[in-house]
C-alpha cells in the first residue's frame, strides 16, 4: 500500500497523534543523526546506481532523462 493511501486510511484522530508523535521523535537527536545518516546514503545509492544502469544498458539514457524531468517538474 502506498504511504498517500495508508495515510488517508486513517482517522483525523490518528493522524493527529501520529504527525505529533512524529514531531517528538524528530526532536531527538539520535533520531535526526540517523535521518541525516539516511539521506546521504539515498543521495550515495542513487549517485552508484545511474552509473550501474546506464553500465548495464545505455540504451535507457532517454528513459532516465525522462524521469528525471518529471522528477524536477513536480518539485
Amino acid at each position: 500500500m502506498e504511504r498517500q493511501a495508508r495515510w488517508a486510511s486513517l482517522s483525523d484522530e490518528e493522524r493527529t497523534k501520529l504527525k505529533a508523535a512524529h514531531q517528538k521523535a524528530l526532536a531527538d537527536p539520535a533520531v535526526w543523526a540517523a535521518r541525516d545518516r539516511l539521506r546521504k546514503a539515498r543521495r550515495e545509492f542513487r549517485e552508484l546506481l545511474r552509473p550501474a544502469l546506464l553500465k548495464a544498458d545505455p540504451s535507457i539514457q532517454p528513459i532516465l532523462e525522462k524521469m528525471r524531468v518529471e522528477r524536477l517538474e513536480k518539485e
